[in-house]
């Protein structure tokens, strides 16, 4: 392949991918050492190990969750990353909070700062969304879901921006009672989330 067609090949593996792996080149038929050259010339950037976009490429304040779910793609956005993601919540997390199956491999030195929360079964798999975060696409868990795994693990995060996120969803109407209580049930945290969910919604 001509200099200029693998160029504009790579140039679109990382246009379409956001943040693109080095596996996703190789799989367009771009070589990896072709990927330097590239960073060279400065039209990619090196985000980590193995993962590259766009050089001048406009980052969203949600860019951390992109790069997560890129580094983690068993991962799930959830808890209190998820209310932001939600619009619950008006600020940002400091680490990124991620749901992942009991077994699931994390990394132990990521370039982001990250909080894994494991789970399996439904408790896992209910609930989970996609959304689209520059360019890549990233799984959040539901409000619902968020709502129950933020009462399930109350003890780390803190119960009272939960119980005020729960308050502006209610405000939003962004979720119903019998929606949370359902999926409640499905995690296991009826009996604690049962009040709150009655008294606000």
């Amino acid at each position: 392949m001509e200099g200029s067609a693998l160029k504009q090949r790579a140039l679109e593996v990382a246009r379409s991918n956001g943040i693109a792996r080095t596996r996703d080149f190789e799989n367009a038929g771009v070589p990896r050492i072709y990927l330097s050259r590239l960073r060279d010339e400065g039209l990619l950037v090196r985000t980590a190990r193995g993962r590259y976009e766009l050089a001048g490429a406009k980052a969203t304040a949600m860019h951390g969750l992109a790069e997560a779910a890129r580094a983690i793609p068993k991962g799930v956005v959830g808890l209190i990353s998820a209310l932001h993601v939600h619009g619950v919540i008006a600020k940002a997390p400091l680490e990124i909070w991620m749901l992942l199956p009991a077994k699931a491999w994390a990394p132990t030195s990521p370039t982001f700062d990250l909080r894994v929360v494991r789970a399996s079964g439904a408790a896992f798999a209910t609930g989970i969304e996609q959304h689209r975060i520059d360019g890549v696409a990233v799984s959040v868990t539901s409000l619902a879901k968020t709502f129950c795994d933020c009462f399930k693990h109350r003890a780390k995060i803190g119960l009272d921006q939960v119980v005020d996120a729960l308050r502006i969803a209610a405000e939003q109407r962004a979720v119903d009672a019998e929606t949370l209580l359902t999926t409640a049930d499905i995690c296991r945290v009826r009996k604690v989330m049962a009040p709150y969910v009655r008294a606000i919604l």
